[in-house]
């Protein structure tokens, strides 16, 4: 699997990966599932009710917010700003972070390295790495010495790792609830949790699992399955595997435990076991894989040798069909199933019969079932396709209203309550009621915030293919548009986390490198240097930032230029992965130790991995960005290298020393990252 990054593609991926993070709050490092774009009421009582009314702008790098009417209410003059929740925001006016109400008055002065939103009356923040929870006052609720604490944000407990790795349950004090046994800890669902514990490696295959309590204490105990779902319906699937007698085989087990681990349903696996996308019961009922025949009595194995079918909360077979290729779960007691023989979707009810007679393309939201999806009946409305197009119909299978025109594909539509995206690479939004279809298309629109007053939206340009984001009301209607974007490229970058790796690079074919890939993959090929028109030293392979030569870094802030420069008469290689070579910047932290501030992200694809190779007295482009930030520092490049090919360790290098300045979280806080794609085969 490759990964080629061209500029105008990254500067794309970059704007668009940056209006996701901005738009889902700044509770980054919990995911971005748990982070609504929101504001709300706060009382003593707690939070009252979910109510935008502030929304983040953006102005030559310097962050503000405006009303729904596109005013700006509060200033365009802070570094970073996050969403607003119960009446508060997390701000950034230099290095440190502090949190404001929504007339724009400090609350909770600046002093944190980082912080989050609030939730139930807390937030989670960072001083020098280390998290603390504050309440609304800011005061931080309890010391202790955890490198990490998990999310408070919608429980009373929350799980948190002790130096030595171990992880415990504790409480809103700080109190261990449970104690350290546990590698992970799961959300709760109906009181219980599935823990971990790794034997040896971090590899599924040396992991025990197990279920606590909201009190820490074991409910099924570690090792006695192989493997527990969360509960859902209060129940949860447990699978283990026995061996056969007499036989080396294995067979794979099923049982259906209580919220007390016990037994309720030994599944009966050589007549039907669960569906292999079914996370657990949904409305009492359970879909499943019927076995056409016994598998204990084949030979070996054979395709298409189950049906779906729907068992009760005894094990009781509802109903299947061998007329089914699929079924759905269960949402206000209707499922849809998928015909074998047409590939079209019907509703069914719970015994399994048609609901009206229409067949339909495509139902949205049904064929995944995630913590994430939606609902497929939220408010009693399903989104679903027919041969024309998309439209919504109740549980009766009455049409409500259906799309004027368009025909996306199922993988092409999102739903947001009664407000549905459609499109990939080109996006539209549809609106039912009054306003029915924005007749314009962007390039993105944000998550989460297609039913607030505005909605966050990526505008592209048709002819010019020029991108920048704003925002437009609810009749779709531009609201604020960010103005004068290529000026804001001139800016220094003032942010708060770890850059990921971008030095990228590419080398021609080479015979010894045949195999191991690295040859046109970019377009930042290396030139001789009789084209260098800098001064350098000669015979020696060197690394050296160019303060005097300012530059653009992806369009996005101004940098400096970085030269990788061989001038000897021997090739050297670069470890890459996706073109991207193994170099990244260092700072000099507040007791002199050199530190990453940028970090090299790794790909689970081994294909990823290659070599690239600078010849004698040639050399490569870069351009670092240029920080900004509260700590006055030294900075320096450092790049590893081989002399030789299959080196069993690789050299270090490092660039000459400018000055600079950075802001403390650079040190420690690296963003949660999400593919953008199949071809993007990063995850962290």
């Amino acid at each position: 699997m490759r990964l080629i990054e061209q500029k105008d593609n990254m500067k794309t991926v970059q704007l668009i990966v940056f209006i996701a993070a901005l738009f889902t709050g700044t509770a980054l490092l919990c995911g971005l599932q748990n982070n609504s774009f929101s504001g709300g009421v706060y009382s003593a009582t707690g939070f009252e009710a979910e109510r935008v009314t502030r929304f983040v702008i953006i102005d030559h790098g310097k962050y503000g917010f405006i009303d729904s009417t596109g005013q700006v209410v509060i200033p365009v003059e802070y570094s970073y700003a996050g969403a607003f929740s119960e009446g508060l925001a997390p701000v950034r006016k230099n290095g440190l972070y502090g949190y404001i109400d929504e007339n724009g008055t400090q609350r909770i002065s600046e002093q944190f390295d980082y912080a989050e939103e609030f939730h139930n009356g807390h937030a989670r923040v960072y001083i020098k790495g280390i998290p603390y929870i504050i309440n609304r006052k800011g005061e931080i609720l309890f010391k202790h010495g955890y490198t990490s604490i998990g999310d408070f944000a919608n429980d009373s407990l929350a799980s948190a790792t002790l130096v030595d790795g171990r992880v415990c349950l504790i409480d809103l004090k700080g109190n261990k609830v449970a104690s350290p046994v546990f590698s992970e800890i799961g959300e709760f669902h109906s009181g219980r949790a599935v823990a971990i514990r790794f034997t040896s490696s971090k590899s599924w295959r040396d992991r025990v699992t197990g279920v606590i309590d909201r009190s820490g204490h074991f409910v099924v105990p570690f090792g006695k399955y192989d493997g527990v779902q969360k509960y859902s319906d209060d129940l949860a699937i447990a699978r283990y595997n026995e061996k056969q007698p007499g036989s080396e085989k294995y067979v794979t087990k099923y049982h259906v435990l209580d919220t007390n681990g016990k037994v309720q349903l030994e599944i009966p696996y050589q007549q039907w076991r669960p569906h292999d996308s079914e996370t657990g019961y949904n409305e009492g009922l359970l879909v499943v894989d019927v076995y056409k025949v016994n598998p204990d009595s084949l030979k070996s194995w054979v395709n298409n040798n189950t049906y779906p079918g729907v068992v009760d909360r005894k094990g009781n077979i509802v109903f299947s069909s061998k007329q089914f290729e699929e079924v759905s779960h269960f949402s206000h007691g209707r499922a849809f199933a998928k015909l074998d023989n047409t590939g079209s979707w019907i509703m069914i009810n719970t015994e399994g019969k048609q609901i009206g007679s229409k067949e339909f393309t495509d139902v949205c939201g049904v064929r995944y079932r995630t913590e994430s999806d939606r609902d497929f009946f939220e408010d009693g409305k399903a989104l679903v396709r027919d041969e024309q197009t998309w439209k919504f119909i109740d549980t009766n299978g009455k049409e409500i209203r259906r799309h004027p025109y368009v025909r996306y594909p199922e993988y092409r539509v999102r739903r947001e309550g009664n407000i549905v995206v459609m499109g990939e690479e080109i996006c539209q939004i549809w609106v039912p009621g009054d306003t029915l279809l924005f007749r314009q298309y962007f390039k993105y629109v944000v998550p989460g915030t297609l039913n607030d007053a505005l909605i966050q939206v990526v505008f592209i340009d048709k002819e010019t293919e020029e991108t920048t984001w704003g925002y437009i009301n609810r009749s779709g209607k531009t609201v604020w548009k960010i103005s004068n974007a290529k000026e804001n490229f001139s800016h220094e970058l003032n942010i708060d986390y770890m850059n990921r790796g971008y030095f990228m690079a590419s080398s021609p074919f080479d015979e010894d490198l045949n195999g191991l890939g690295g040859w046109g993959q970019y377009d930042n090929l290396f030139k001789p240097l009789s084209d260098f028109r800098s001064n350098f030293s000669k015979g020696k392979l060197q690394v050296v930032i160019d303060t005097n030569k300012s530059s653009s870094w992806f369009d996005i802030c101004s940098g400096y230029e970085i030269y990788l420069i061989n001038s000897t008469a021997n090739k050297y290689y670069f470890p890459s992965e996706n073109s991207r070579i193994n170099m990244l910047i260092q700072a000099q932290d507040s007791e002199g130790n050199w530190k990453d501030i940028e970090y090299l992200p790794h790909s689970f694809c081994g294909n990823s991995y290659h070599t690239l190779f600078l010849p004698q007295n040639s050399y490569w482009t870069f351009v670092m960005p240029v920080y900004q930030g509260i700590i006055p520092t030294k900075l320096r490049a450092k790049v590893e290298y081989e002399s030789m090919l299959n080196q069993k360790s690789p050299q270090i290098l490092y660039s000459n020393e400018i000055n600079g300045s950075v802001n403390p979280a650079q040190f420690w806080r690296k963003r949660e990252y999400f593919p953008s794609g199949i071809m993007d085969s990063y995850t962290e």
